[in-house]
This record gives structure tokens, sequence and C-alpha cells, in this order.
């Protein structure tokens, strides 16, 4: 039996993982651990604007995020339901030294 060669993508510029979940934080941790396993320069983390997860991410999760060399961001944005309704804008904050600031 031939081996053949499998082809795949082992880093990129962006990994980006949404969750728009305002209260459920196992979805979030879920879509989190896919954003730290993948390899990437820079990896975003959508959530939606003035939910309990927004405020959990920014301040009690701080300290999860692994020191893996990516350039971390959080962007919070209106809900999905609310963007025909809203020209409100998204804040992203960007990882630095364990603080997040925003850019």
């Amino acid at each position: 039996m031939a081996i053949q060669e499998l082809e795949f993508v082992s880093s990129c510029e962006w990994l980006v993982e949404s969750e728009f979940h305002s209260s459920n934080s196992r979805e979030s941790i879920i879509d989190l651990s896919k954003l730290f396993m993948g390899r990437s320069k820079n990896k975003l983390f959508v959530v939606p604007k003035s939910t309990t997860i927004a405020n959990w991410v920014l301040s009690d999760l701080t300290n999860i995020f692994p020191q893996d060399g990516s350039e971390y961001f959080v962007a919070l944005v209106p809900h999905p339901v609310d963007w025909f309704k809203t020209e409100d804008a998204p804040i992203v904050y960007s990882l630095k030294a364990g603080c997040w600031a925003e850019v």
C-alpha cells in the first residue's frame, strides 16, 4: 500500500473564534480552547458587547491566555440580532503584558 502525503495548513496569520451566547460560559470556553490550540500570529475572540461573557473574558479569564508568541485580541460587537438596529462600533482589545488595552 502506497503512503500518500497529506497537505495541511500548519499556521496562519489570523485565527478567529466567535461566541454569541450572552450567558453560556461553557460555549465560550470551548471556543477559546479552539483558539488556543491553533497556530497563528494573531488570534481574535469575538463576543457580544454588554454581556456577562464579555466582562468575564476581559476580567476573570485574562490569566488563562497562553504566552505562546501569538498576539491575542478580543472584539466586543453588537449581538447579531441587533446588527440592523444599531450603528454601534466594535471595541477591540489587545492583550499586552497580561492586561487588556483598547486598540
